[in-house]
């Protein structure tokens, strides 16, 4: 199994968040899990209009998971939510 976690971002607090998210990504090397997951988080500007969406090939073996939030939303929380909001 592969699992991966990236960010697009600028937001404070995700990187924290993508630090602990990389230890898991090592731990599920060893695991016997048919399929690939892949996790993208965009904090981004309104205006981009980025819109959450997933993919999943079948032929691949490969669920792609693209979660935007809108920044201006996110940055009025405190870190310690921004934390738990994005999970």
């Amino acid at each position: 199994m592969n699992l991966t976690f990236s960010l697009d971002t600028h937001g404070p607090c995700i990187g924290q968040m993508l630090d602990e998210l990389l230890l898991l990504e090592k731990a599920t090397k060893t695991w016997e899990f048919p399929y690939d997951i892949h996790f993208v988080w965009r904090v981004l500007p309104e205006s981009y209009g980025r819109k959450t969406f997933r993919r999943f090939d079948s032929k691949d073996r490969v669920l792609d998971l693209d979660i935007s939030i809108i920044y201006e939303q996110y940055q009025r929380i405190g870190a310690v939510r921004q934390i738990d909001w994005l999970l």
